[in-house]
């Protein structure tokens, strides 16, 4: 195939690689399936994955409204993981997107949107 290189599939332990290379039953369930296709850098196959761009969205509620709000973010597609917290914030919630904008759409469009929600904080994650 075009612009499709082959490369080993990897098995764990160098001894199964080396008996997959030469097409001997690793016998893992199934029958050795050889090698595996991976396109290369700048063939038609290729699709270049990004990571994604992760924020901490730090909530205050209404009085009482703590599990309500966590409840409802956590049904909400793009948030990971939403906890009811101590200190100043009362709900933590990680969002993720494929950028910052995406991000933002996601905090203004839908988090903001659930009852119970009075301020909001969004804190975009950097490397390091």
């Amino acid at each position: 195939m075009e612009g499709v290189e082959e490369e080993p599939r990897r098995c764990g332990t160098i001894g199964a690689l080396q008996r997959q290379r030469k097409g001997i039953d690793i016998g893992v369930g199934k029958p050795n399936m050889g090698l595996v296709r991976v396109p290369q850098r700048g063939s038609r196959f290729h699709r270049e994955v990004r990571p994604m761009q992760r924020a901490y969205v730090l909530i205050e509620t209404v009085g009482g409204k703590s599990k309500e709000v966590v409840d409802a973010l956590r049904r909400i597609s793009g948030i990971a993981v939403a906890d009811v917290v101590t200190g100043p914030y009362d709900v933590i919630a990680v969002a993720q997107g494929n950028d910052a904008n995406s991000i933002g759409r996601l905090v203004l469009n839908e988090v903001r949107g659930i009852p119970g929600i009075s301020k909001t904080m969004t804190c975009l994650a950097v490397e390091s």
